[in-house]
């Protein structure tokens, strides 16, 4: 359509770019409008409020292959990027609204604060804040430990069987890799 010989037929372009502009920031605010409210809520139970090994910056090591078994953190990361996102798609919707040489366009500050930062605080923050060290199943779908590694631990579908048979209480413990987790943390939430 840019190349097009008809003047109506070239402004059509710009338009429905900054239409598809719009309608992906729409969608990311109810997508993290959903995220908020998802986690706010959670926060309200008390078995989610107060895990049982509650995150502690001081003892966290990035690299280590145990899990964390407290989903506060990640879902600290993912609503900041969250965030992050959302001004980096408001500034590039005004950006192209303004035109190939508007302001915003011109001055390279504004594209490193709003655009660029954005997505370095999001690689930055999920290199130390890997998802799979924080959602259950996770690490043993995307890195499996070796065999030698791996500890007898009790099944999911030994936890459902239990559940259907009346005697799941959510107080059993699962051992996994030296540490006793409630064996209520490893249901998906419904």
């Amino acid at each position: 359509m840019a190349t097009s010989k008809s003047p109506d037929t070239r402004r059509i372009g710009p338009r429905v770019t900054l239409a598809g502009l719009a309608i992906q920031l729409a969608s990311f605010v109810l997508f993290t409008t959903t995220l908020l409210i998802f986690g706010l809520r959670l926060l309200r139970r008390p078995a989610y409020a107060n895990p049982v090994r509650p995150f502690s910056v001081k003892n966290y090591r990035s690299m280590a292959p145990l899990r964390e078994y407290d989903w506060r953190p990640l879902f600290i990361v993912m609503s900041l990027t969250c965030i992050g996102i959302l001004v980096r798609s408001v500034f590039r919707l005004i950006e192209f609204s303004q035109g190939y040489y508007g302001y915003l366009a011109v001055h390279e500050g504004y594209f490193y604060t709003l655009d660029a930062l954005a997505l370095w605080l999001a690689m930055v923050l999920f290199c130390f804040f890997w998802p799979v060290r924080f959602v259950e199943g996770a690490r043993d779908l995307y890195c499996p430990a070796p065999s030698y590694l791996s500890s007898p631990t009790v099944s999911d579908k030994d936890l459902v069987e239990k559940a259907g048979r009346g005697r799941f209480d959510g107080t059993d413990s699962v051992s996994s890799a030296g540490s006793t987790v409630p064996a209520l943390l490893r249901l998906p939430l419904v």
